[in-house]
């Protein structure tokens, strides 16, 4: 087996009915919500778990003993934590703090993001080493993906999280915290009944995942 050398935390919303994806609620309904959500998490743990050299922690806001959630523990040979109580800066703050307590690099993903890949978190892992952040910016204001070599609770505080300025004031915290900034390209999340057909134009999806 081999040795970890970074961490990776995916972090997910358990996959129940009409609690999770709910602008799409129109579009495929609440038990469709409940079958995309469970995809996109195979689909995140399955690229994170292509690394051998990364450990791979499932982050979830909900039962972390949910059945499906519990499947994936044992399916992929992870961890699973519930997500501490507080904003999405406070829950990705404590998850570094404990992903980094045990290796010297960590990235943290949510599942939405249908462009990720095994490759792409490995270039992510590989910035670190000269960078103190990288992030995936996402072209709706947000980010799909962050990473560490030491915790940075600043990065995390006072952010307007799910709207269009939150990559835009991590930049500005990042240049007044003097630290060096990586970018990956900029991607996408699947969120809304558009990115839903672009997902479905793109190849990304079958709608077969979620009737």
């Amino acid at each position: 087996m081999t040795a970890p050398t970074f961490a990776i935390g995916v972090f997910a919303r358990a996959p129940i009915a009409g609690q999770g994806k709910t602008r799409l609620l129109p579009a495929i309904g609440a038990a469709g919500t409940e079958r995309l959500q469970a995809h996109l998490i195979e689909r995140a743990l399955s690229a994170a778990c292509s690394i051998s050299h990364a450990q791979v922690t499932l982050f979830v806001a909900g039962d972390p003993q949910h059945p499906f959630i519990a499947s994936c523990a044992r399916r992929f040979g992870i961890a699973t934590r519930a997500q501490i109580e507080g904003d999405l800066g406070a829950r990705m703050h404590a998850a570094f703090v404990e992903l980094l307590a045990k290796l010297p690099r960590a990235l943290i993903v949510g599942v939405d993001n249908l462009t990720l890949t095994g490759e792409v978190l490995r270039q992510a892992d590989a910035a670190l080493p000269t960078a103190d952040v990288v992030v995936q910016p996402a072209d709706d204001g947000g980010y799909t993906l962050i990473g560490l070599a030491q915790p940075r609770a600043a990065l995390f505080e006072s952010i307007p999280w799910g709207t269009p300025e939150v990559m835009r004031l991590t930049r500005a915290r990042i240049a007044r915290e003097h630290l060096r900034l990586a970018e990956l390209p900029t991607t996408w999340d699947l969120d809304t009944p558009a990115d839903l057909e672009r997902a479905l134009r793109a190849g990304l999806l079958s709608d077969s995942v979620y009737r």
